[in-house]
């Protein structure tokens, strides 16, 4: 029941958030755009068939996609850290734990995820809902998109904000 809730509360938030206007077209997603695509698309299949115990399988292929697309430089270590954490959050909350073995864990370390997308206030619940995991999820699928969408003009952002130090210290 913990797993249909979160599926569906992922598809819900990420339906509503993932279609920044400056992202590429289908023809043109590559590197991040894919690894976050397949994400999404795990969860879309799940909501339409159930999970029939392939979730794991499947965040393990994401993985690997991860792992490759570093390897071959299609994405950053920025982006890889982020999405190898958001991968993490994800197999400790639908990887079921029978024996609650991983509880002291998995409570730490959504706490801290929680935490750092949406605030020490939202982390701070006596009980960390299973909707507010997956808001921190979605938000961190968007920020890993909207970080995509603008590495190019960061790169110039940076240049100007490192000239106002120089410019500065000139003076």
């Amino acid at each position: 029941m913990k797993k249909k809730c979160f599926v569906g509360l992922m598809l819900i938030l990420l339906a509503a958030s993932l279609t920044p206007a400056e992202s590429p077209s289908p023809a043109e997603r590559k590197g991040g755009y894919v690894i976050l695509d397949t994400y999404i698309a795990v969860f879309r299949e799940m909501a339409a068939k159930g999970s029939n115990g392939i979730l794991e399988s499947n965040l393990n292929n994401i993985m690997t996609q991860v792992v490759k697309a570093k390897t071959q430089g299609e994405i950053d270590d920025i982006f890889y850290s982020r999405f190898a954490r958001l991968m993490a959050v994800t197999k400790l909350v639908i990887v079921p734990d029978a024996g609650h073995i991983l509880k002291p864990i998995i409570e730490r370390e959504t706490r801290r995820f929680v935490e750092d997308i949406l605030g020490e206030e939202a982390a701070a619940a006596p009980e960390l809902g299973i909707g507010t995991l997956a808001e921190s999820i979605t938000q961190e699928l968007l920020n890993l998109q909207i970080y995509l969408d603008t590495k190019d003009q960061r790169k110039k952002m940076m240049e100007e904000f490192y000239k106002k130090f120089d410019d500065t210290a000139k003076k």
